[in-house]
């Protein structure tokens, strides 16, 4: 056998070995997920029989709408519900990165502490959902892999949105008011919060009575598959 004839063999051996990666990557769940724990074990310095799967959803193709007559394909990536120290949490897959909301219960406090200290201490709640985590990840540059402390608040608050952004939703709390004076004060509240984060992004402030907060009007993430986090349009 000549040198040619073995370059070209090794070259479609090579090539036939990336397909199958290639094709066990994005249809195995037993590959995409053991690529999940393993990312958990590194992340959280932990052993792989502390994550107990708890449920999943495996990719597929399907046709998304995205106007009243436009259709496209669009795929939907593998996304895993983990339990880790009693806690049910979500890892999903995005442009082949996987990121989890493991600490989504923290950053929330951690923000909600910030802008009570930092605008108005009547603030009494902020809420994400994973892909809050993941648009702050990539918008910053950090590794998937980054684990939050209580100083990285303001820097989640600015980076939680995608380019476009989307409101995210605080809960303030007011022992009295008119209700003719939520609007005012809902406007105001996001102001105030712009102008100490140099944002022009536009909070959705609910005024609420209650010194808990008011989730009442969000899609809350426990229970839901967050599905359009892993989906991407196929051209």
């Amino acid at each position: 056998m000549t040198i040619k004839k073995r370059i070209i063999i090794a070259v479609l051996i090579i090539l036939s070995v990336i397909c199958a990666l290639k094709v066990l990557d994005l249809s195995s769940y037993s590959f995409v997920k053991a690529r999940a724990v393993n990312y958990l074990c590194d992340k959280y310095d932990a052993n792989k029989d502390e994550f107990e799967l708890v449920d999943y959803k495996h990719s597929k193709l399907y046709i998304a709408s995205s106007g009243e007559w436009v259709q496209h394909l669009a795929f939907s990536d593998f996304s895993f519900e983990f339990k880790y120290k009693d806690k049910n949490f979500f890892v999903n897959r995005y442009k082949g990165k996987l990121y989890d909301d493991y600490q989504i219960d923290d950053i929330e406090k951690w923000c909600t502490e910030w802008l009570k200290e930092n605008v108005d201490e009547n603030i009494n709640g902020i809420a994400f959902d994973s892909i809050s985590i993941a648009n702050c990840l990539r918008r910053t540059n950090m590794t998937n892999k980054h684990v939050f402390t209580e100083d990285d608040a303001e820097i989640f608050i600015i980076n939680c949105y995608p380019k476009k952004g989307y409101p995210t939703y605080i809960s303030y709390h007011l022992e009295n008011f008119k209700e003719d004076e939520r609007f005012e004060i809902s406007n105001s509240i996001s102001k105030a919060i712009n102008d100490r984060l140099f944002s022009d992004e536009q909070f959705k402030v609910g005024i609420t009575v209650e010194n808990d907060m008011d989730r009442s009007n969000l899609k809350w993430k426990y229970g839901n598959w967050i599905v359009d986090y892993s989906v991407s349009y196929v051209k």
